[in-house]
């Protein structure tokens, strides 16, 4: 009686394990579809923030981002600078889409005649 007692127990316990594994794995997922989430966001606001024909600096860029994301950022393990913000504008126009650079750490948004997906 002990022994299928002592069965059921580890049973139960090899069942709560894989719940708590499965709970972290969902967790971790949760935290990658809000970080896409919110470099989408942040992506969308540099489209809004690009005048339509000339290029801004990603300095410049950086500081006309919503106070509200800046502080998201930090939300995500994420640390929040100019190389950051750079990092997913040359993302975005590695997949040619959204922003071309024009040298000199100058950004502005892509047009129909660069071929790709116009911002």
């Amino acid at each position: 009686m002990v022994d299928a007692r002592d069965a059921v127990i580890e049973a139960q316990r090899s069942e709560i394990a894989w719940f708590v594994d499965e709970l972290e794995r969902q967790k971790e997922h949760l935290r990658t579809v809000k970080a896409r989430a919110f470099w989408l966001r942040v992506i969308q606001e540099i489209r809004e923030i690009l005048p339509e024909r000339e290029p801004l600096h990603v300095g410049d860029i950086t500081l006309r981002i919503g106070a509200d994301l800046v502080q998201e950022a930090g939300e995500h393990v994420q640390v929040w600078n100019v190389e950051t913000v750079r990092g997913a504008i040359d993302e975005q126009m590695y997949r040619n889409r959204y922003f071309v650079g024009e040298g000199g750490g100058r950004y502005r948004k892509r047009r129909p005649e660069d071929g790709g997906v116009a911002g």
